[in-house]
């Protein structure tokens, strides 16, 4: 199917469907796993909003892997990225290099979260279930040399993120 605004996308590795927010989510179920999307020219930007509804698995992990975090929408090293820290914060990153994080968190596995993160110029929102947080000034440059991933970072479908993913856009 169709995701990220009309962008096609390839399954690579353990992903499922599940009963999501809308219909069906995707389930990210294994380390190295996520939706590939390429690298569209519609989607290497400076200034956006990226949204999802996401649904951990563990409280504690959020990822399969050793990683600290798992990356939602995720770019290759130097692109953008939307993750989950294992302590339940968000946080939008260039790539391998910096990042900027909420203090609000996720942290339960009841049900289906709506996060989204806004960028225009330096000025970055990171918003969970409709509370918007100010996460200072982060303007880095990314740059787009890698794919873009759902579920998991572009590239090399590291730092898979250990739940469902519903609705990215």
């Amino acid at each position: 199917g169709d995701v990220a605004d009309g962008n096609p996308g390839t399954l690579y590795g353990s992903v499922s469907f599940a009963a999501g927010k809308v219909n069906r989510a995707f389930s990210i179920d294994a380390s190295g796993s996520g939706i590939g999307l390429g690298n569209p020219s519609n989607l290497q930007l400076q200034n956006f909003t990226l949204e999802t509804w996401i649904r951990r698995y563990s409280t504690t992990k959020a990822t399969w892997t050793f990683a600290d975090n798992g990356d939602i929408v995720c770019y290759a090293n130097g692109g953008y990225g939307l993750g989950l820290m294992d302590d339940g914060r968000l946080f939008l990153s260039k790539v391998g290099v910096s990042g900027a994080f909420s203090t609000a968190t996720i942290t339960d596995t009841n049900g289906f979260h709506h996060v989204a993160v806004t960028k225009s110029g330096s000025t970055v929102m990171i918003y969970i279930d409709g509370v918007g947080q100010s996460v200072g000034p982060y303007d880095p440059g990314f740059v787009f040399t890698g794919t873009l991933a759902i579920g998991a970072r572009g590239g090399d479908y590291g730092n898979s993120f250990r739940g469902a993913i519903d609705e990215p856009t």
